[in-house]
């Protein structure tokens, strides 16, 4: 099958000039709405960032930082210390009443350094006022996003999802889209969200947010952590970093070369030009985090908007099922590199590996539902239990049907070991601790069955993505090619490196 390749159209881009760069400015946008949703992972974050452009920028650069509260000396951060003070009788009532959220957090005041203000939206409209009229031809601007996200509000505009900032705010995609419209369109923009729901903001490639309009003049592209319609793994009061897991931290563990933790990073650079650019570190975060993060880039939209996929079987086009020697012929390296290690992963090789990962995900879709059935069962069982034990502990002490009398706290902390003998007295006290063993245990099958179901959907996905790569020139026009080849080209850029600009023109074909 013959075809002009996308870095073919690349080539013809070279035409539309590289201009020389200026300058690099950063916002970073994190935390919570509240104390209790600001974690404190979301202030490290912000930390091992910081780090990364020390590393990149040695003498300084441009950096907005809008977090929580700003500099407001208010306690906004949640945490969970090692020791948590809580005592056995404490943590045994609290489960049986069913009062265990943020038993274990504390709340202290963020800690970090050069924050601008706060996660607001009056903030985000005056950093970009000042980038406007400070932006020259050359620069680029990066926006990193550590926050919470919610779904559309609107079923008819799915993609619309939403961002939250302090004091319960939030910015809708088509909100924070018309932001940047604000900014001059010369000028890259690449964003990278970790926020639940953010893969709706891939839609910032479009005029207005909005599909049907067109890619925007805009040069912008960007990398999120999940699909506009699943949560993202990471947020977590949990203070030690060796546990953090969520997209950010490996894709700009594999921009840097280290991790957060500061561990060497391998294996990121696939094409050997010695840096890695952020399209291979969002491959790198696909191969390598195992979470429940199926994550996506920009061109992932645009290739579904303007290729096709083919029918198994179809002689004309490419599908996921078209077998691995061809499929693999003449695509990107990071598909191939995401699409190898995920095979190996979930040990599927051979020519048929697309049959056999939609085979495997239908299976563990299977098991996910009969261990989602049995957590059922033993949560209405554990329910059960503590109801009985409850009323048995209120009969013996009926100030604890109030948490804010003031009897309760003398009770947990002088008369604690009573309260312990009088449940574990109670055979039924054992067979309660026992259904929350196993439930906590089928649980966490049920998660570790989640996250390799997961991975069959990446791999199943960059699949997708060869095969509307092959068939891009066969369905796509001339100027949808160049769209998406530029858009491509956005994706590998690096931190301190130049990167294409150039008009990219509107249409408004096949809208997703």
């Amino acid at each position: 099958m013959r075809r002009l390749t996308l870095w073919s159209w690349f080539l013809v881009g070279l035409a539309w000039g590289v201009p020389l760069r200026a300058a690099d400015y950063f916002l970073t946008i994190g935390g919570g709405y509240s104390p209790m949703g600001n974690q404190v992972s979301l202030e490290k974050n912000v930390r091992y960032f910081q780090r990364v452009l020390e590393q990149f920028y040695p003498k300084g650069v441009d950096h907005t930082i809008l977090f929580a509260d700003g500099d407001d000396p208010g306690r906004d951060l949640q945490f969970r210390p090692r020791d948590t003070g809580m005592t056995e009788a404490r943590e045994a009532i609290a489960h049986i009443f069913g009062q265990t959220r943020h038993l274990y957090d504390y709340y202290r005041n963020h800690e970090l350094k050069g924050v601008t203000g706060p996660s607001a939206k009056s903030e985000l409209e005056s950093w970009v006022g000042r980038m406007k009229e400070k932006l020259q031809p050359g620069d680029r601007v990066v926006i990193y996003v550590t926050a919470h996200g919610g779904r559309a509000s609107n079923r008819k505009t799915p993609y619309n999802t939403r961002l939250y900032l302090w004091n319960n705010q939030s910015i809708t995609m088509r909100d924070f889209t018309a932001q940047l419209d604000r900014l001059p369109e010369s000028v890259p923009v690449a964003v990278v969200m970790v926020q639940c729901y953010s893969g709706g903001f891939s839609h910032v490639i479009y005029q207005g947010g909005d599909a049907t309009k067109g890619v925007a003049p805009h040069l912008r592209c960007g990398f999120f952590a999940t699909v506009h319609t699943r949560g993202a793994a990471g947020c977590t009061p949990e203070i030690n970093e060796e546990n953090y897991h969520e997209y950010s931290t490996y894709f700009w563990a594999a921009v840097s070369g280290t991790t957060r933790t500061g561990k060497p990073v391998s294996g990121a650079d696939l094409d050997g030009d010695g840096r890695v650019s952020f399209s291979e570190a969002h491959a790198y975060a696909l191969c390598q985090s195992t979470t429940i993060d199926i994550s996506v880039k920009t061109s992932d939209v645009l290739l579904r908007r303007y290729s096709l996929l083919g029918a198994p079987g179809d002689a004309t086009l490419f599908s996921a099922e078209t077998p691995w020697e061809e499929l693999s012929a003449g695509a990107s390296a990071e598909e191939c590199a995401v699409a190898e290690s995920l095979s190996r992963q979930l040990g599927l090789k051979g020519s048929d590996r697309g049959r056999s990962a939609q085979a495997l995900a239908k299976k563990l879709e299977k098991e996910k539902s009969d261990l989602g059935k049995k957590v059922g069962r033993l949560a209405r069982e554990q329910r059960s239990l503590a109801g009985v034990l409850k009323k048995k502990l209120l009969q013996r002490w009926p100030e604890l049907g109030n948490p804010w009398h003031p009897q309760v706290a003398v009770l947990l902390d002088d008369d604690s070991k009573e309260v312990m003998k009088v449940l574990k007295e109670d055979s039924r006290y054992d067979k309660y601790l026992k259904v929350l063993k196993e439930l906590r245990a089928i649980s966490e099958q049920r998660s570790a069955v989640e996250k390799r179901w997961v991975k069959c959907q990446r791999l199943i996905r960059s699949l997708e993505n060869m095969a509307l790569e092959h068939n891009l020139p066969i369905v796509a026009t001339t100027e949808e090619q160049q769209q998406v080849a530029r858009l491509m080209e956005l994706e590998r850029q690096t931190l301190g490196q130049g990167v294409l600009a150039g008009p990219v023109a509107s249409s408004a074909k096949n809208a997703p």
